[in-house]
């Protein structure tokens, strides 16, 4: 349960439970110490000088993660798969999802605020950060031997 209400941005939480099973049913209680939640104050796409930056940047115009919300570990997850389904729409096929790394800065507020930094990894390989265009299939024939009937040839007649 602790699990989970920090993957929803509520960090430092309490969680109790106290069991009673002096009855024939056993009666589960649970106490939670619930903490503010943590919003986001910023939202940066670290950028460097690849391509691919600029394709991730116009995917981040259509984002769900909006300045004020709720920390959303699954909000993030699912951001990541969104950018890659449209990478791959653009011609990167061999990007995933992984090669995406969200990173949180809570230092800066007192507050209960976030900055959230999205970036590649840094071992990522470099091959697939190009588009592979799409060039239309052309279709080749290749003869390798051509066998063509020929007529018997036409007896010979002796002058003997």
């Amino acid at each position: 349960m602790l699990n989970r209400l920090d993957n929803r941005g509520f960090f430092y939480s309490k969680v109790s439970s106290k069991l009673d099973s002096t009855k024939k049913h056993a009666d589960l209680r649970y106490q939670v110490e619930l903490q503010q939640p943590y919003t986001l104050e910023q939202f940066k796409l670290d950028k460097d000088s690849l391509p691919i930056y600029n394709d991730i940047s116009k995917a981040l115009t259509q984002t769900e993660i909006k300045l004020g919300k709720r920390f959303d570990l699954e909000l993030m997850k699912y951001e990541r798969e969104r950018i890659d389904q449209e990478l791959k729409q653009k011609g990167y096929y061999n990007f995933n999802p992984d090669f995406l790394i969200f990173e949180v800065d809570t230092n800066r507020y007192d507050n209960k605020k976030f900055d959230l930094f999205l970036r590649l990894k840094k071992t990522f390989q470099k091959s697939p950060l190009f588009p592979i265009p799409l060039i239309p299939l052309q279709y080749f024939l290749t003869i390798r031997s051509i066998r063509i009937p020929l007529p018997p040839p036409e007896p010979q007649q002796s002058t003997v």
